[in-house]
């Protein structure tokens, strides 16, 4: 497949872990259910990020995420993909997870939005090119994220009123 992509694609949404467990049988109720389980990282922004690079689509993947250690891998597994990462890490939530029970063809998922829930990404602004240390952000800190021709994404992140 063959895509003509000028410039770079931004994609702003949500990182996650993703825990599937497919399920042999219905769940029981008070006792064990047996299950093939497996983690992964997820969230739909971060799977079109990785979906894009692996295309060769120069990608930049803005989002929030936890400083546990669940964000630290899902972070290093999106740069391992290629992606270019444009991420505000916070300490006021873990990184999101979602449990995802799937059996014979139907899934039900359980969600912790985590610092996407405390740090919505719509509260990130972009660096104007005159004033890149002036951005704001309602969480803790100030963040914003820059991008330019032939540049890659990146965030600034600081205490507020520091415009680090």
């Amino acid at each position: 497949m063959s895509l003509l992509v000028v410039g770079r694609l931004l994609v702003v949404g949500d990182v996650m872990t993703d825990v599937l467990a497919v399920l042999d049988a219905a769940v029981a109720v008070g006792t064990d259910t047996p299950a093939r389980i497996t983690m992964t990282g997820g969230g739909s922004a971060a799977n079109t990020a990785v979906w894009l690079a692996d295309l060769g689509v120069p990608v930049t993947l803005v989002s929030v995420m936890g400083t546990d250690p669940a964000g630290t891998d899902r972070l290093d597994e999106l740069r391992a993909a290629g992606v270019d990462c444009a991420i505000r890490r916070t300490r006021d939530a873990p990184t999101g997870t979602v449990v995802v029970l799937s059996r014979a063809g139907e899934r039900s998922m359980v969600t912790d939005r985590g610092a996407n829930a405390v740090c919505p990404l719509w509260t990130l602004t972009p660096c104007s090119p005159r004033r890149r240390t002036r951005c704001t952000c309602t969480c803790p800190g100030t963040c914003c994220w820059t991008s330019g021709p032939g540049r890659p994404a990146s965030t600034r992140c600081g205490p507020r009123g520091s415009g680090a």
